[in-house]
This record gives structure tokens, C-alpha cells and sequence, in this order.
């Protein structure tokens, strides 16, 4: 700038990837409501792999005199990819239509972090979160 203490504003969205794959094991206990209906509990450790995009530059373009202006022209990214292990814990609810087969509803919350080295200092990527679902449960 031309002059000192003016700061400039400027913003730009830009396009980052997180992807997540997860393994989650888990030990249930169950509770009988009646012949038909069950109730499950569970928790157990989390395996995550998490991928992320960084931002390491940011492109710019400043205006003729007097500078007043910047525009934001884009970024520069890098991918990270790191492994979470965290904790879940969930529940299930499954109403039998016979001895072996059930329809079955699911929530489960696994959560974790982990510190990777950015451009600016350590950014934490979080993992995990919540999941639900309905299927078909079959026992023997």
C-alpha cells in the first residue's frame, strides 16, 4: 500500500478435499425389550484414515497506484494424509421378522484429531463424526 496502517480486504473460496475411510471396532451389548424387540450398546476403538487439502500460498494481483485494491487469484494446495485412531460409541435398535433376519437402525459418534505440520505452524484435522443408518440385520 501507499500508506501505512489502510488495511485491505480481499477473500477467495477455495476448493479443498477432506476424505475420510474408517474401520470401527466395537463390542455390543445387547438388551432384550421382548421376543421381537432388542436394544444394543456399543464402543470400541476407531481406525481413521483422513486426507486433507492445505493451503501453502496464496495468489494475488494488487491495483494501479494507489494500491487500495487486492484480488485474491488463488492458492496453492497440498495434500496430507494421516491415520486417527479415536473412540466410538453407539447404539442400534432391531425389530426381528423372524428368528435370524431384523430390521435394524444405527447411530454411532466417533471422534478424533490429529496435528499436521501447515505453512503457517500445526493445523488440526479433526476425523470422525456422527453416523446413522437403517439395514437388514441377520443373526445365528
Amino acid at each position: 500500500p501507499l500508506f501505512f496502517d489502510r488495511p485491505r480486504s480481499a477473500a477467495l473460496v477455495a476448493e479443498l478435499d477432506h476424505e475420510e475411510t474408517a474401520v470401527h471396532l466395537f463390542a455390543r451389548y445387547v438388551i432384550p425389550v421382548n421376543e421381537k424387540f432388542e436394544i444394543g450398546l456399543s464402543a470400541g476403538p476407531s481406525f481413521i484414515s483422513v486426507t486433507h487439502s492445505l493451503v501453502t500460498n496464496v495468489a494475488f494481483q494488487e491495483s494501479a497506484a494507489p494500491f487500495t485494491t487486492v484480488t485474491l487469484t488463488g492458492t496453492t494446495n497440498r495434500e496430507v494424509s494421516e491415520r486417527v485412531v479415536a473412540a466410538n460409541v453407539g447404539a442400534n435398535a432391531t425389530f426381528r421378522l423372524t428368528r435370524t433376519v431384523g430390521i435394524d437402525g444405527f447411530f454411532r459418534y466417533a471422534k478424533g484429531a490429529t496435528d499436521v505440520a501447515g505453512a503457517g505452524g500445526t493445523v488440526e484435522i479433526e476425523a470422525g463424526g456422527t453416523q446413522f443408518g437403517i439395514g437388514v440385520r441377520f443373526g445365528f
